[in-house]
């Protein structure tokens, strides 16, 4: 089975490529196998891409992702810019005159708009990921399970104490706003991954707010763990920074892997990310 090894802001991934191979989207079990970073590969999840169903005339590809531990994956900003690139890279897509792509994750169909470096191969795209899901049965969030807290509005909820802003991005988020980032990541990203309120899991992002155009991620990713980015997270910690009065509706989200610009419309209420997309090597898994 033939793979590529592709990374964003260090969100990595393994990538298979349908277009070339008639590899299905894999098992749990092999999904698992092959984000093993000891004993494998090693990645945050699987990328499958594959052809439009016939007449689809929407998209450009078919995107399935898999979590490292082999549950299915939402929708994934950084794994669309590697897809994107992949894809026009390879040929199996051209941009449109205005320099899109169309990808489909799951009922969604994505616009990736890249951006060519001098050999004429995607190095960045710009993702519309939508309009942000605030209401709380959508994200969703158990409210009977949590305590209210006033103090930063209506947005925040809290857990033990600790206040965050539910915001679904395809993907639900709790955006804790901390000084401490660092402190709390394993503390908070275990235990409320799979807490109660959440019934689909929960992503967790611990943001240091340096300034309104300006702030530092860390995140801890369902079915993963601590990554070293996340671009749903990221898209969630401007919403929830716009609503809270902390961030610019522009601002660039600094992560351990690199670091991306977030821009929340106010007039047509949709995210976008604009980040890098590389190719790191090709392999063979063995059958």
């Amino acid at each position: 089975m033939r793979f590529t090894k592709m990374q964003s802001v260090g969100n990595d991934y393994v990538v298979l490529d349908g277009f070339e191979d008639d590899t299905p989207p894999p098992s749990a079990d092999l999904a698992r196998t092959l984000c093993d970073r000891h004993h494998a590969i090693g990645a945050d999840g699987v990328l499958s891409l594959d052809p439009p169903a016939p007449g689809d005339a929407a998209c450009d590809a078919l995107m399935t992702i898999t979590n490292a531990d082999g549950s299915p994956g939402g929708v994934c900003g950084n794994g669309l810019r590697c897809a994107a690139k992949l894809l026009i890279d390879r040929g199996h897509a051209a941009p449109d005159q205005h320099g899109r792509v169309f990808i489909r994750v799951a009922d969604r169909v994505v616009t990736a708009n890249v951006h060519l470096g001098p050999d004429r191969l995607v190095e960045a795209a710009t993702v519309d990921m939508g309009a942000p899901i605030l209401e709380l049965e959508r994200v969703p969030v158990e409210v009977l399970a949590l305590e209210p807290s006033r103090s930063e509005g209506e947005h925040a909820l809290s857990i033990d104490g600790v206040r965050f802003v539910p915001v679904s991005m395809g993907n639900p988020h709790a955006v804790v706003f901390t000084d401490e980032p660092e402190r709390l990541l394993f503390q908070l990203g275990p235990a409320w991954e799979n807490h109660r309120a959440f019934p689909d899991r929960i992503n967790v992002q611990l943001v240091r707010v340096v300034s309104s155009r300006e702030a530092v991620l860390l995140s801890w990713e369902r079915g993963v763990g601590h990554t070293l980015g996340c671009g749903t997270g990221a898209c969630a910690t401007v919403v929830a920074g716009v609503l809270t009065g902390r961030l610019a509706r522009d601002p660039i989200i600094r992560m351990p892997g690199g670091e991306v610009v977030v821009r929340w419309d106010e007039a047509s209420n949709r995210v976008s990310m604009t980040g890098p997309a590389t190719e790191v090597f090709q392999g063979e898994w063995p059958d």
